[in-house]
């Protein structure tokens, strides 16, 4: 007999959304990235979702450096992000040191079958 196999093609993008701490400032304009100001260190978390079961990460980037895999707080997983001026050391390594000033914060989710979501942004500006 002759025999057949299905499989599932999972051609839909995951997707991400970003929620910050209270900012100080905050600016929309149509067709721009939200603007957020903050006077002093400011949190981010993100939460990545697919229409297919399996893991989603979120990545994100400061200024066009590499995409950083995004898992919560290095010492408290549910714990979202923290950027600080700068940054903050853990087992000798530094997260989060973002200067002050104006930074875009790009963001992403890769689902399980591999696909990419596109790349989302906002503004931050630390002074």
């Amino acid at each position: 007999g002759s025999k057949s196999r299905e499989w599932t093609v999972d051609a839909v993008k995951p997707s991400t959304a970003y929620e910050l701490s209270q900012a100080t400032e905050v600016t929309r304009q149509a067709g721009q990235p939200a603007e957020y100001v903050f006077d002093g260190p400011f949190t981010m978390r993100l939460t990545s979702t697919d229409d297919q079961p399996g893991t989603v990460i979120g990545e994100f980037r400061v200024d066009g450096d590499g995409w950083y895999n995004y898992y919560g707080w290095p010492t408290d997983s549910t714990a979202p992000f923290l950027f600080t001026e700068n940054g903050t050391i853990i087992d000798s390594l530094s997260y989060g040191g973002i200067g002050k000033g104006r930074h875009t914060i790009e963001y992403r989710a890769i689902d399980a079958a591999g696909n990419y979501g596109d790349p989302q942004k906002f503004i931050a500006t630390l002074r």
